[in-house]
């Protein structure tokens, strides 16, 4: 597990490197370009999840996968292991800035606290790898991100405008209902008394972690609206 891991933390961080010196020497605006690059990757593997376990959704695609099993299971396993890499690289960047007194966003480091938490403990139990990748879809946001900050390098007002739209409009449409069908997913078991056994912390996690999402949405939402 810890090869590919830091094999995936070392692509993310050559991600920062190559947007911070190679592009802009303005911090904030190399890792919004460094951000959107990668979470046009994890968008695509969070599509990929949905897709190819949509026989799951009963479940709240929370099952045991085991990545000797191969297949299916081996590659969702690598993806979050690729997605543990990106928190991982981004907290390794956020503390770079730190030397330039450049302090990281509050909500920015509890996100990705909340991400690298619950899939930490996916990868500890072989539960959830599905979902946790399923959740990579809500990535098309920082995407939007990443173009707005290209839009500045670039000078470009119309491409910036154009970004800002979409970042609101994907927090609206995409990400808002995505949370919350989630969160439904996962309490509609955890009411009926169908939650399998075992599987209780798994369920309530993802419960709990699924409603703070749709409160930073909420708060995101806002200052897109401000």
């Amino acid at each position: 597990m810890w090869t590919p891991l830091l094999l995936y933390t070392g692509f993310f961080v050559v991600l920062h490197v190559i947007a911070q010196w190679a592009i802009t020497k303005n911090y904030h605006r190399a890792f919004k370009i460094s951000r959107g690059v990668a979470a046009s990757i994890l968008t695509l593997i969070g599509f990929a999840a949905l897709f190819t376990s949509l026989g799951h959704w009963r479940e709240a695609f929370l099952w045991h996968q085991d990545p000797a099993n191969g297949g299916l299971d081996w590659w969702m396993w690598q993806g979050v292991l690729l997605v543990v890499g990106h928190f991982v690289s981004d907290f390794l960047w956020m503390a770079w800035g730190l030397r330039s007194d450049i302090r990281p966003r509050a909500d920015l480091v509890l996100h990705h606290a909340v991400g690298l938490a619950a899939f930490s403990y996916a990868l500890s139990i072989n539960v959830g790898y599905s979902l946790c990748l399923i959740v990579m879809m809500s990535e098309l946001m920082p995407v939007s991100t990443g173009l707005a900050g290209w839009s500045q390098h670039k000078k470009d007002d119309k491409l910036h405008a154009w970004a800002s739209r979409t970042r609101l409009l994907v927090l609206v449409w995409q990400r808002r209902p995505l949370w919350i069908a989630l969160a439904a997913l996962t309490a509609r078991p955890i009411v009926m008394g169908e939650v399998p056994e075992g599987f209780g912390v798994a369920y309530g996690i993802a419960a709990v972690g699924f409603t703070i999402l749709i409160f930073l949405d909420k708060y995101w939402i806002a200052k897109c609206t401000v």
